[in-house]
């Protein structure tokens, strides 16, 4: 199955590795008050390996500014790169499918207002997650229904 992310240029994302649940949640808090993103959302992808969608929708360039105080903040090498390759394609995507052998990623923690980003956010997930993928051979026959 492809892996399938959610991408937007107006939802403050972040894609936070090697970090434990309570430095998520810690950074969260922070970029949340500073910036008054409404609400957020944890979801933690594999282990010590978490995204962070905030709810209020702002302007690309603020995105970009928001992401990279938060790289400043953290000074967290993966973050780091994440926001690199998301400014090359100049819009930001967190993946929501399972990828190879690790499973779509799970809500750990809501905070705060839920009803924009996040709504559309979810409602996205949730829509790739009805949709029923053929299984198909390297002979390009359809094995069965996913």
């Amino acid at each position: 199955m492809p892996t399938i992310g959610y991408t937007s240029s107006t939802t403050v994302m972040l894609d936070l590795d090697d970090l434990c649940f309570g430095e998520v949640r810690y950074q969260a808090h922070r970029i949340l008050k500073e910036f008054k993103l409404g609400g957020f959302l944890i979801l933690e992808s594999s282990q010590r390996h978490h995204h962070v969608v905030f709810d209020r929708s702002v302007s690309p360039l603020d995105v970009t500014g928001i992401v990279a105080q938060a790289c400043l903040d953290t000074k967290n090498v993966a973050l780091i790169r994440w926001f690199i390759l998301q400014c090359r394609k100049k819009e930001f995507t967190l993946r929501i499918s399972p990828k190879g052998d690790k499973p779509r990623p799970r809500i750990v923690c809501r905070y705060g207002e839920q009803n924009r980003e996040i709504r559309r956010y979810r409602q996205y997930r949730r829509l790739v997650r009805s949709i029923k993928m053929p299984v198909v051979s390297e002979a390009g026959e359809v094995v069965n229904e996913a």
